[in-house]
Protein backbone atom coordinates (compact mmCIF):
# COMPACT_ATOMS: atom_id res chain seq x y z
CA UNK A 1 0.00 0.00 0.00
CA UNK A 2 1.41 3.56 -1.05
CA UNK A 3 1.98 5.85 1.97
CA UNK A 4 -0.05 8.88 1.94
CA UNK A 5 0.78 12.50 3.25
CA UNK A 6 -1.22 15.30 3.40
CA UNK A 7 0.59 18.84 4.52
CA UNK A 8 -1.14 21.89 5.41
CA UNK A 9 1.09 24.92 5.31
CA UNK A 10 0.96 28.49 4.03
CA UNK A 11 3.47 30.76 2.89
CA UNK A 12 3.35 34.55 1.57
CA UNK A 13 4.81 37.64 1.32
CA UNK A 14 3.31 38.29 5.06
CA UNK A 15 4.04 35.14 6.47
CA UNK A 16 8.13 34.48 4.48
CA UNK A 17 8.38 31.86 2.63
CA UNK A 18 10.17 29.10 4.70
CA UNK A 19 7.38 27.59 5.78
CA UNK A 20 6.66 26.52 2.19
CA UNK A 21 10.30 25.52 0.89
CA UNK A 22 10.74 23.15 4.17
CA UNK A 23 7.42 21.78 3.57
CA UNK A 24 8.44 21.15 -0.18
CA UNK A 25 12.04 19.30 0.97
CA UNK A 26 9.63 17.13 2.92
CA UNK A 27 7.12 16.02 0.74
CA UNK A 28 9.78 15.58 -2.08
CA UNK A 29 11.47 13.24 0.51
CA UNK A 30 8.20 11.01 0.81
CA UNK A 31 7.98 10.90 -3.12
CA UNK A 32 11.40 9.83 -3.14
CA UNK A 33 10.73 6.95 -0.44
CA UNK A 34 7.52 5.70 -2.63
CA UNK A 35 4.83 8.14 -1.14
CA UNK A 36 1.71 10.05 -2.32
CA UNK A 37 1.52 13.48 -1.58
CA UNK A 38 -1.06 16.53 -1.06
CA UNK A 39 -0.80 19.75 0.35
CA UNK A 40 -3.42 22.03 1.55
CA UNK A 41 -2.78 25.74 1.59
CA UNK A 42 -4.19 29.44 1.74
CA UNK A 43 -1.56 30.82 0.68
CA UNK A 44 1.27 29.01 -1.36
CA UNK A 45 4.42 30.93 -3.43
CA UNK A 46 4.32 30.48 -7.05
CA UNK A 47 7.53 28.60 -7.46
CA UNK A 48 6.87 26.50 -4.56
CA UNK A 49 3.41 25.75 -6.26
CA UNK A 50 4.41 24.94 -9.24
CA UNK A 51 7.36 22.85 -8.00
CA UNK A 52 4.77 20.84 -6.16
CA UNK A 53 2.40 20.59 -8.94
CA UNK A 54 6.02 19.21 -11.35
CA UNK A 55 6.15 16.74 -8.84
CA UNK A 56 2.55 15.21 -9.61
CA UNK A 57 1.01 16.98 -5.82
CA UNK A 58 -1.89 17.71 -5.48
CA UNK A 59 -2.96 21.00 -4.45
CA UNK A 60 -5.49 21.94 -2.26
CA UNK A 61 -6.57 25.76 -2.46
CA UNK A 62 -8.22 27.40 1.21
CA UNK A 63 -9.96 30.92 1.34
CA UNK A 64 -8.46 31.32 4.42
CA UNK A 65 -5.54 30.55 7.00
CA UNK A 66 -8.71 29.31 9.59
CA UNK A 67 -10.53 27.36 6.46
CA UNK A 68 -11.69 24.03 7.16
CA UNK A 69 -12.96 22.86 3.73
CA UNK A 70 -15.22 19.53 2.79
CA UNK A 71 -12.03 18.58 0.02
CA UNK A 72 -9.28 19.09 2.89
CA UNK A 73 -11.46 16.87 5.51
CA UNK A 74 -11.98 14.64 2.87
CA UNK A 75 -7.64 14.48 2.70
CA UNK A 76 -7.27 14.33 6.33
CA UNK A 77 -9.31 10.75 6.16
CA UNK A 78 -7.48 8.98 2.94
CA UNK A 79 -4.20 9.87 4.29
CA UNK A 80 -1.52 8.09 6.87
CA UNK A 81 0.06 11.22 7.81
CA UNK A 82 -1.25 15.33 8.16
CA UNK A 83 1.50 17.61 8.92
CA UNK A 84 1.06 21.23 9.64
CA UNK A 85 3.65 23.88 9.02
CA UNK A 86 2.08 27.58 9.77
CA UNK A 87 2.53 29.18 13.31
CA UNK A 88 -1.44 30.79 12.56
CA UNK A 89 -3.28 27.75 11.85
CA UNK A 90 -5.81 27.54 14.72
CA UNK A 91 -4.99 24.63 16.97
CA UNK A 92 -8.65 23.34 16.36
CA UNK A 93 -7.71 22.69 12.82
CA UNK A 94 -5.29 20.54 14.11
CA UNK A 95 -7.81 18.85 16.30
CA UNK A 96 -9.94 18.29 12.88
CA UNK A 97 -7.28 16.01 11.62
CA UNK A 98 -6.67 14.42 14.79
CA UNK A 99 -9.90 13.22 14.56
CA UNK A 100 -10.10 11.88 11.32
CA UNK A 101 -6.45 10.69 10.59
CA UNK A 102 -4.49 8.26 12.07
CA UNK A 103 -1.36 10.13 12.84
CA UNK A 104 -0.81 14.17 12.88
CA UNK A 105 2.29 15.94 13.29
CA UNK A 106 3.57 19.64 13.29
CA UNK A 107 6.77 21.21 12.21
CA UNK A 108 7.76 24.07 13.89
CA UNK A 109 10.63 26.40 16.17
CA UNK A 110 10.48 26.76 19.30
CA UNK A 111 6.95 26.21 20.21
CA UNK A 112 6.14 29.50 17.93
CA UNK A 113 2.84 27.63 16.77
CA UNK A 114 -0.02 28.06 17.70
CA UNK A 115 -0.89 25.66 21.32
CA UNK A 116 -2.17 23.68 23.00
CA UNK A 117 -0.82 20.92 20.98
CA UNK A 118 -1.97 17.21 21.13
CA UNK A 119 0.02 15.31 18.20
CA UNK A 120 1.79 12.20 17.39
CA UNK A 121 4.87 14.33 16.50
CA UNK A 122 7.14 17.17 16.13
CA UNK A 123 9.77 18.13 14.19
CA UNK A 124 12.17 21.10 14.97
CA UNK A 125 15.10 21.78 12.98
CA UNK A 126 16.51 24.58 15.21
CA UNK A 127 19.84 24.49 16.72
CA UNK A 128 19.71 24.25 20.63
CA UNK A 129 16.17 23.28 20.87
CA UNK A 130 15.37 20.76 23.84
CA UNK A 131 12.51 18.98 24.57
CA UNK A 132 11.79 21.10 27.60
CA UNK A 133 10.47 23.47 25.41
CA UNK A 134 7.76 21.43 23.82
CA UNK A 135 7.19 20.11 28.04
CA UNK A 136 3.47 21.33 28.18
CA UNK A 137 2.89 19.54 25.06
CA UNK A 138 1.29 16.44 24.31
CA UNK A 139 3.42 14.95 21.93
CA UNK A 140 4.52 10.97 21.54
CA UNK A 141 7.55 11.41 19.50
CA UNK A 142 9.92 15.07 19.40
CA UNK A 143 12.32 15.05 16.22
CA UNK A 144 15.05 18.21 17.64
CA UNK A 145 17.74 19.90 16.04
CA UNK A 146 19.26 20.25 13.05
CA UNK A 147 20.21 16.77 12.39
CA UNK A 148 16.59 16.65 11.17
CA UNK A 149 17.01 19.77 9.41
CA UNK A 150 14.66 19.68 6.53
CA UNK A 151 16.76 20.69 3.16
CA UNK A 152 15.28 20.19 -0.28
CA UNK A 153 16.13 17.37 -2.95
CA UNK A 154 19.04 19.31 -4.59
CA UNK A 155 21.24 18.82 -1.01
CA UNK A 156 20.51 15.52 -0.31
CA UNK A 157 21.28 14.63 -3.63
CA UNK A 158 24.48 16.53 -3.96
CA UNK A 159 27.90 16.59 -2.28
CA UNK A 160 28.24 19.40 0.02
CA UNK A 161 31.04 21.75 -1.66
CA UNK A 162 34.76 21.54 -0.48
CA UNK A 163 36.03 24.29 -2.48
CA UNK A 164 39.20 26.44 -1.80
CA UNK A 165 38.48 30.29 0.05
CA UNK A 166 39.10 32.76 -2.41
CA UNK A 167 41.08 35.81 -0.79
CA UNK A 168 40.28 38.18 -4.11
CA UNK A 169 36.96 39.25 -5.68
CA UNK A 170 34.12 37.10 -4.27
CA UNK A 171 31.01 36.18 -5.16
CA UNK A 172 28.29 37.68 -2.45
CA UNK A 173 24.66 36.22 -2.19
CA UNK A 174 22.15 38.58 -0.91
CA UNK A 175 18.91 36.55 0.61
CA UNK A 176 15.70 38.50 1.74
CA UNK A 177 13.49 35.82 2.00
CA UNK A 178 9.79 35.95 1.27
CA UNK A 179 8.76 38.50 3.65
CA UNK A 180 9.11 41.69 3.35
CA UNK A 181 11.21 44.55 5.15
CA UNK A 182 11.95 48.24 3.58
CA UNK A 183 14.77 49.19 6.00
CA UNK A 184 17.10 46.06 5.50
CA UNK A 185 16.15 45.56 1.72
CA UNK A 186 17.04 48.84 1.94
CA UNK A 187 20.93 47.99 3.61
CA UNK A 188 21.25 45.49 1.41
CA UNK A 189 20.88 47.39 -1.89
CA UNK A 190 23.09 49.99 -0.65
CA UNK A 191 25.62 47.59 0.18
CA UNK A 192 25.30 45.49 -2.65
CA UNK A 193 25.81 48.54 -4.65
CA UNK A 194 29.13 49.43 -2.91
CA UNK A 195 30.37 45.59 -3.45
CA UNK A 196 29.97 45.84 -6.72
CA UNK A 197 31.74 48.82 -7.78
CA UNK A 198 34.48 47.17 -5.35
CA UNK A 199 34.68 44.59 -8.44
CA UNK A 200 32.39 41.54 -6.42
CA UNK A 201 29.88 39.56 -8.12
CA UNK A 202 26.73 40.61 -6.25
CA UNK A 203 23.88 38.04 -6.75
CA UNK A 204 20.40 39.83 -4.51
CA UNK A 205 17.00 37.82 -4.17
CA UNK A 206 14.36 38.50 -2.61
CA UNK A 207 11.06 40.18 -2.92
CA UNK A 208 12.36 43.68 -1.65
CA UNK A 209 15.20 43.77 -4.06
CA UNK A 210 15.16 44.69 -7.80
CA UNK A 211 17.47 42.03 -8.67
CA UNK A 212 17.74 39.37 -11.18
CA UNK A 213 15.31 36.02 -11.88
CA UNK A 214 16.22 32.98 -11.05
CA UNK A 215 14.84 30.07 -11.09
CA UNK A 216 13.56 28.87 -7.94
CA UNK A 217 15.32 25.28 -8.38
CA UNK A 218 18.12 26.97 -9.37
CA UNK A 219 19.13 28.98 -6.35
CA UNK A 220 20.37 25.89 -4.22
CA UNK A 221 23.08 25.88 -7.10
CA UNK A 222 23.60 29.32 -6.85
CA UNK A 223 24.08 29.46 -2.90
CA UNK A 224 26.44 26.62 -3.58
CA UNK A 225 28.66 28.74 -5.59
CA UNK A 226 28.76 31.93 -3.35
CA UNK A 227 31.70 32.76 -1.33
CA UNK A 228 30.08 34.65 1.47
CA UNK A 229 26.40 34.89 2.28
CA UNK A 230 23.69 37.95 3.92
CA UNK A 231 20.67 36.22 4.67
CA UNK A 232 17.40 36.62 6.52
CA UNK A 233 17.86 34.09 9.54
CA UNK A 234 15.62 31.88 8.40
CA UNK A 235 15.52 28.14 6.69
CA UNK A 236 17.79 29.16 4.15
CA UNK A 237 20.41 29.13 7.03
CA UNK A 238 20.03 25.35 7.02
CA UNK A 239 20.96 25.22 3.48
CA UNK A 240 23.63 27.53 3.63
CA UNK A 241 25.45 25.93 6.37
CA UNK A 242 25.60 22.45 4.53
CA UNK A 243 26.70 24.52 1.73
CA UNK A 244 29.59 25.93 3.81
CA UNK A 245 28.94 29.59 2.92
CA UNK A 246 29.42 32.22 5.58
CA UNK A 247 26.75 33.88 6.38
CA UNK A 248 25.91 37.10 7.98
CA UNK A 249 22.22 36.54 9.38
CA UNK A 250 19.88 38.99 10.01
CA UNK A 251 16.85 38.19 11.72
CA UNK A 252 13.75 39.92 9.71
CA UNK A 253 11.12 38.30 12.00
CA UNK A 254 11.01 38.11 15.51
CA UNK A 255 10.84 34.34 15.64
CA UNK A 256 14.52 34.60 13.90
CA UNK A 257 15.69 36.41 16.76
CA UNK A 258 16.99 33.21 18.23
CA UNK A 259 18.21 31.08 15.26
CA UNK A 260 20.50 34.05 14.57
CA UNK A 261 21.43 34.08 18.08
CA UNK A 262 22.42 30.35 18.13
CA UNK A 263 23.88 30.78 14.33
CA UNK A 264 26.80 33.04 15.59
CA UNK A 265 27.22 31.28 18.66
CA UNK A 266 28.51 28.61 17.07
CA UNK A 267 30.62 31.03 14.81
CA UNK A 268 28.90 29.62 11.74
CA UNK A 269 27.36 33.07 11.13
CA UNK A 270 28.13 36.56 11.93
CA UNK A 271 24.58 38.22 13.25
CA UNK A 272 23.01 42.01 12.91
CA UNK A 273 20.69 43.58 15.04
CA UNK A 274 17.84 44.62 11.52
CA UNK A 275 16.84 47.67 14.54
CA UNK A 276 20.46 49.37 14.19
CA UNK A 277 20.19 53.00 12.68
CA UNK A 278 23.32 52.18 11.58
CA UNK A 279 22.56 49.03 10.03
CA UNK A 280 24.29 49.45 6.60
CA UNK A 281 27.11 50.80 7.95
CA UNK A 282 27.67 48.08 10.06
CA UNK A 283 26.51 45.27 7.39
CA UNK A 284 29.53 47.09 5.06
CA UNK A 285 31.92 46.99 8.03
CA UNK A 286 30.74 43.09 8.78
CA UNK A 287 31.15 42.26 4.83
CA UNK A 288 34.45 44.31 4.82
CA UNK A 289 36.07 42.42 7.44
CA UNK A 290 34.77 38.63 6.22
CA UNK A 291 36.45 39.64 3.06
CA UNK A 292 39.83 40.28 4.18
CA UNK A 293 39.77 37.53 6.69
CA UNK A 294 39.52 34.38 4.36
CA UNK A 295 40.92 31.88 7.38
CA UNK A 296 37.92 33.39 9.13
CA UNK A 297 35.46 32.45 6.17
CA UNK A 298 36.93 29.11 5.85
CA UNK A 299 36.29 28.31 9.63
CA UNK A 300 32.87 29.43 9.72
CA UNK A 301 32.57 27.46 6.79
CA UNK A 302 33.73 24.17 8.28
CA UNK A 303 31.54 24.85 11.65
CA UNK A 304 28.48 25.55 9.19
CA UNK A 305 28.70 22.07 7.60
CA UNK A 306 29.57 20.62 10.79
CA UNK A 307 26.41 21.18 11.97
CA UNK A 308 24.07 20.07 8.89
CA UNK A 309 24.52 16.97 7.19
CA UNK A 310 21.99 17.19 4.47
CA UNK A 311 19.93 14.09 5.46
CA UNK A 312 17.72 15.40 7.76
CA UNK A 313 14.86 15.59 5.40
CA UNK A 314 15.24 11.53 4.68
CA UNK A 315 15.52 10.70 8.62
CA UNK A 316 11.95 12.68 9.21
CA UNK A 317 10.05 10.95 6.30
CA UNK A 318 11.99 7.32 7.78
CA UNK A 319 10.56 8.03 11.07
CA UNK A 320 7.31 8.90 10.01
CA UNK A 321 6.72 5.80 7.53
CA UNK A 322 8.16 3.21 10.38
CA UNK A 323 5.03 4.33 12.04
CA UNK A 324 2.67 3.60 9.27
Amino acid sequence: MIPRLVVRVDGSREVGFGHAVRSLALVQAWLDQGGTASVASAYLPDPVRQTLLDEGVQIIGLPSVDTVTDPLLELFEQTDWAIFDSYVVPAQVRELAKERCPRTGMIDDFANSTRPVNLDLIVDQNLGVGPECYSDDRVNSLLLGTRYALLRRFFRSTASPRRQTSDGRLQILFLTGGSRHPVVADAFRGVAGNLRRQGHHVIAVGGDLSAPQFDFNDLPRVMIEADLAVSAAGSTCWELAWSGVPTVAIPIADNQNRLAEVLASTGAAVSLDPRSRELQRDLSHTIAELVATPERRQEMAEVGRSLVDGLGTERVVTAMMDEI
